[in-house]
């Protein structure tokens, strides 16, 4: 596993390691159609539109990575969505793929991947 991959694989189980790792000009790619689908820019954005509003919508969630691939200046990682919605209470595992691209050893760039009808279901009442 390269030095990337070890970091990307460390960074899932410790968000605080993730942001470590972030470029201060990272662009980080939510999927559209995703709740917090959009392109952010800088960790404070990320922050702020993702990982903070994740906090308050979902008890338990969780990204949990089961591969994790080298491919230069690229790791991509595949996994799985957990988690349960609060205003529904209904529980997600939804598949992703994550692409982060590294320059000089920090994350300039993310691209998500996920089934977002999925995630929409687990928000979705009635």
């Amino acid at each position: 596993m390269s030095s990337n991959a070890k970091k990307i694989k460390a960074a899932y189980d410790d968000i605080q390691t993730l942001f470590a790792l972030m470029a201060p000009d990272v662009e980080w790619h939510e999927m559209e159609g995703f709740p917090y689908g959009g392109v952010y820019h800088g960790p404070e954005e990320i922050l702020a539109n993702v990982f903070q509003r994740i906090g308050e919508d979902w008890d338990g969630f969780a990204a949990a990575a089961d591969t994790i691939l080298s491919a230069g200046d690229h790791v991509i990682s595949q996994g799985y969505y957990t988690g349960a919605f609060k205003k529904t209470g209904k529980q997600m595992r939804v598949a992703f793929a994550h692409v982060f691209e590294f320059r000089d050893n920090k994350i300039v760039k993310f691209q998500q991947y996920a089934d977002t009808a999925l995630v929409r279901d687990a928000m979705a009442s009635g």
